[in-house]
């Protein structure tokens, strides 16, 4: 079942958290080798006390790179892995001491959220891996087997085995997993085109979790064993929605941004917790132009969402307790430039300050940033 779980309203106001806390936000210059061709941020997680970032470039190849203050950056690959055709770069996760990165591996057309795209195969996406943070070597080349398996962007661990999520606009998305990052089985696959992305993994309860999107249904898969897994989303969200692009776990709840993909529609945000799903914010955050939350991070127990917005440009949304949901919108709509209209995965939390990467539109006169924010 699901239930309306009352827009941005606390029903304990007694029991509320403070949200007067200040945030003030600055931007971290990045060294592009290509200015005018990077457009997205697309991956920051910290590894080692460095954290990692990892672009979209889609002429050249999308780059890494790492910095240990955050400040200052170095370049930490080559542009797409030597591979032009290795547009984005996705994930850095931690498994077995070593950092495993994904590419998106095709030819990109059309780059707003409001027109949607299409993609054409080249090679298959590709698995990266480093011991170091540096050197890299190439785990997966081929999507898999499968070409059209064109995106390996959403990594995580579990039970000791690595799972990586696809993107497969002609058969559907899949789910692989690795004992030692070398060999890969895959343990799930959708049953329509239509769910075409593993958008973001999470672990709760002891149970791995998985949305999926973008065209519908919508799901959210469960397992406990990496081979069975159960929709937990099927039957109990609006059939209007298609889409949970990110997804966070805070203790024994998940929140789930929802969206109905290409329709221009406010995002919303849901929460499932024994059993039940409810939404938990007014449609947008209260702004119908925030069509999606393509960031969402947990930081000091809260949740942080970043939105696509094409009009007024991205918006940074905190909500002190899920329990008790009010959301307190905590940067300027664009950081101050309309041009920043999204943050798509590139969000982390790093030596306890909010790191957000920002898609860019036009990308050739405006290249995508980096903006940390800092609680006072």
């Amino acid at each position: 079942m699901y239930t309306d779980g009352g827009g941005c309203q606390n029903s304990n106001p007694g029991a509320r958290l403070s949200m007067t806390s200040k945030w003030s936000w600055r931007q971290v210059f990045l060294p592009w080798r290509e200015p005018a061709n990077t457009s997205n941020v697309f991956a920051l997680n910290g590894w080692k006390n460095h954290l990692y970032l990892g672009t979209r470039n889609l002429m050249s190849g999308g780059e890494v790179f790492r910095s240990e203050d955050g400040t200052t950056w170095e370049s930490a690959s080559a542009p797409g892995f030597g591979d032009e055709f290795n547009r984005d770069i996705y994930g850095f996760v931690d498994f077995q001491n070593r950092l495993y990165a994904g590419t998106y591996n095709g030819i990109h057309h059309d780059f707003t959220f409001s027109k949607g795209m299409r993609t054409d195969p080249v090679g298959g996406a590709q698995v990266w891996r480093s011991c170091e943070g540096q050197s890299w070597e190439c785990m997966i080349h081929d999507g898999f087997g499968d070409p059209n398996n064109q995106d390996t962007f959403n990594f995580i661990e579990y039970e000791g085995a690595l799972y990586v999520g696809t993107f497969n606009p002609e058969t559907g998305a899949e789910i692989h997993r690795s004992g030692d990052g070398r060999r890969w089985n895959r343990v799930y696959k959708t049953g329509s085109a239509k769910q075409d992305y593993i958008r973001a993994f999470g672990i709760m309860n002891g149970r791995l979790y998985a949305s999926v999107g973008k065209l519908g249904p919508v799901a959210l898969l469960e397992t406990t064993d990496g081979r069975q897994w159960i929709d937990v989303m099927a039957g109990q969200i609006p059939k209007y929605l298609t889409d949970a692009i990110r997804i966070a776990v805070d203790h024994d709840t998940l929140v789930a941004a929802m969206t109905k993909w290409r329709s221009n529609m406010p995002l919303e945000m849901w929460r499932y917790r024994s059993g039940i799903w409810d939404r938990i914010s007014p449609l947008g955050f209260g702004n119908p132009n925030n069509c999606l939350a393509g960031g969402m991070v947990v930081h000091h127990g809260r949740i942080v969402a970043a939105t696509w917005n094409e009009v007024d440009g991205t918006e940074v949304w905190l909500c002190n307790d899920v329990g008790n949901p009010e959301w307190k919108q905590i940067n300027q709509s664009g950081f101050g430039d309309s041009r920043n209209v999204g943050c798509v995965f590139g969000m982390a939390v790093y030596q306890d300050k909010l790191y957000i990467g920002t898609a860019t539109i036009p990308a050739e006169s405006f290249p995508s940033q980096l903006w940390v924010g800092t609680e006072e």
